[in-house]
């Protein structure tokens, strides 16, 4: 599989979130998130003053997100022994896609993961090929799992009506010495900003969907 770098001529793109989209009920954090590789401070993400027309209320702080392609990761402060994947769903909002990863058994600083493009996406232990339609896969490895209970539903495989905007499917490989895979297809290489979401503790992967050269 080719991965394709076409991201603005900048190498970054900066957008204000503004409101929420369809196909999940996650709509933009307004939470301190560890930011990507060479953003601003990790855990402070950047704001930018917003006033309301016709209001004579002082401008509100919304926040901003960054995408990049460079891989990104967050190790877990004090991992849990009980951590385990719920669920995994899909969503478009305007500006980007976000596929979010909900766990339970743990709170926001007990997770790990690593979030990169994966040119010969495999799976753990046999290491069958996954295949995902369109021309780039983001790999999200999810550490510091134990696993489900016995009887309990877990994720796993291709997700049914996982393919959403710019998002060509979701691959779930589970448990496996500790960690999961879960493979997002994309149309094209795209910019990325990973965060992290409490109450309850999800991965939050935003994928910029505005157009690209590819398109």
């Amino acid at each position: 599989m080719t991965s394709m770098r076409v991201l603005a001529a900048t190498g970054l793109v900066v957008l204000t979130i503004a409101g929420c989209g369809t196909g999940s009920t996650d709509g933009p954090s307004t939470a301190s998130a560890p930011a990507n590789s060479g953003s601003a401070t990790p855990g402070s993400p950047v704001a930018s003053a917003i006033a309301t027309p016709g209001s004579s209320s002082a401008p509100v702080n919304t926040p901003t997100i960054v995408f990049d392609d460079a891989p990104t990761s967050t190790s877990a402060v004090s991992p849990s022994p009980e951590l385990v994947i719920t669920e995994i769903r899909v969503g478009s909002h305007s500006g980007y896609d976000r596929v979010v990863i909900e766990l339970a058994g743990g709170s926001t600083d007990q997770v790990g993961w690593r979030v990169e493009y994966d040119e010969e996406p495999r799976t753990q232990g046999k290491g069958d090929a996954v295949e995902l339609p369109g021309s780039a896969t983001l790999r999200v490895i999810v550490t510091g799992l134990t696993y489900p209970p016995t009887g309990t539903s877990t994720p796993s495989g291709l997700l049914a009506d996982s393919a959403h905007g710019k998002v060509t499917g979701v691959y779930v490989d589970p448990v496996f010495e500790g960690q999961a895979q879960i493979f997002i297809g994309l149309d094209a290489s795209r910019g990325i900003h990973v965060s992290m979401l409490d109450s309850p503790t999800r991965i939050a992967v935003d994928i910029e969907n505005t157009s690209t050269t590819a398109d």
